[in-house]
């Protein structure tokens, strides 16, 4: 069990006791689940050793997007959904951030807002690669992912853009931009990016107050050059797709009920002392809100664009350069590989023998529950 999973049991209900009158109901349903991911409430199966007889007892995830314990599985079968969009080339990774100006205003109005953040960023790279000074690209490929976290937890919404090295021109023709070490200029991209993120919100909130000063500051947009095969691309979005806002790794309880987390500033390993409190509390605010989708595509990657891309990937001989198996062998293997040998003699196979019902309502509001 990781320390992230402990701190919710032990100081779960306190947090729901201290804040019952204010708390989201997304926040109470991560809290629930959380506390019972891979317990014998949520039921699971037995398994049986082939050669010894020894019992081996799974239980089942919570399948929560927040929960740190359920992510590894989601990635795969995420990776193994791109895999047939996946371009032989190059790759270039953005990142548009907004200013803290706008983090009361976003945080107030989640849903809105932070619909508002994909829709700029990916129309800003759009505008400025169709701009024949630079790329001159009909269509590129975005795939983006929501994060609203700093390394040390605390609200900082920005999303991350993977965008293959190439495209297709206004007369249908393939542009490529392999050799190019820069997207577009990034000074041009944070000034239409700033632009329409103001626009598209005061058009959407009205009768909200726009803070002055972010609209006369530059705002911070990060591009990068990545020269991985296409293997290694998907895979490196994978991990920024299923983060929650901190690892297990970076996570230590210490003994008087305190929680020392880690993190990386210009360079330098930190840390920062947490009651187990208020360690909830910045966990808690990256949940997102229900239905939300913290991934999406635009360009060539964008569901109606389909018949573009397969063609694009025909051209570019994709099918014979990318094996799905090679990107799967980059994600951990899946629960039933994990128990494929016997834990205790390390001879015998261990196979399921019997399942485990959960025994809890699904369906029922989420309450403070008795872990077994």
């Amino acid at each position: 069990m990781g320390h992230i999973v402990e701190i919710f049991r032990r100081h779960g209900a306190q947090y729901l006791q201290n804040h019952q009158r204010h708390i989201l109901p997304s926040h109470r349903r991560t809290i629930a689940d959380i506390r019972r991911c891979r317990t014998p409430v949520m039921g699971g199966h037995i398994y049986q050793c082939s050669h010894c007889d020894h019992y081996h007892y799974s239980y089942h995830g919570c399948g929560n997007r927040h929960c740190p314990q359920c992510q590894s599985q989601a990635t795969r079968r995420w990776v193994d959904q791109r895999t047939e969009e996946v371009m032989p080339v190059p790759y270039f990774h953005l990142v548009f951030t907004l200013p803290a100006e706008f983090r009361a205003l976003v945080r107030a109005n989640q849903k809105i807002a932070y619909g508002i953040l994909f829709k700029a960023a990916a129309e800003s790279l759009i505008k400025l690669a169709a701009d024949e000074r630079y790329l001159g690209t009909r269509f590129i490929g975005i795939l983006a992912v929501l994060h609203t976290w700093s390394r040390a937890m605390l609200y900082h919404p920005h999303v991350h853009l993977l965008v293959p090295a190439v495209g297709l021109s206004k007369d249908g023709g393939t542009v490529h931009f392999s050799r190019r070490q820069y997207l577009v200029p990034v000074k041009a991209l944070s000034n239409i990016f700033r632009a329409k993120f103001i626009a598209k919100i005061k058009a959407a909130l009205p009768e909200q107050v726009i803070p002055a000063a972010a609209g006369k500051k530059a705002w911070v947009v990060f591009c990068k050059h990545l020269d991985l095969g296409p293997q290694k691309a998907i895979a490196y979005l994978g991990r920024y797709l299923n983060r929650v806002a901190v690892s297990d790794a970076r996570v230590q309880r210490l003994p008087d009920a305190d929680v020392r987390v880690s993190y990386r500033d210009d360079e330098r390993v930190k840390s920062a002392r947490l009651c187990a409190q208020e360690f909830l509390r910045r966990y808690l605010q990256h949940v997102l809100p229900k239905g939300f989708n913290k991934v999406r595509r635009y360009g060539l990657f964008a569901p109606c664009k389909q018949v573009s891309l397969l063609a694009l990937r025909h051209q570019l001989l994709l099918g014979e350069l990318t094996k799905p198996s090679l990107v799967a062998a980059k994600i951990k293997p899946i629960q039933q590989q994990r128990w494929q040998r016997c834990p205790q003699c390390g001879e015998g196979v261990m196979s399921p023998v019997r399942s485990l019902v959960p025994n809890y309502r699904t369906r029922s509001p989420p309450v403070d529950i008795a872990l077994c």
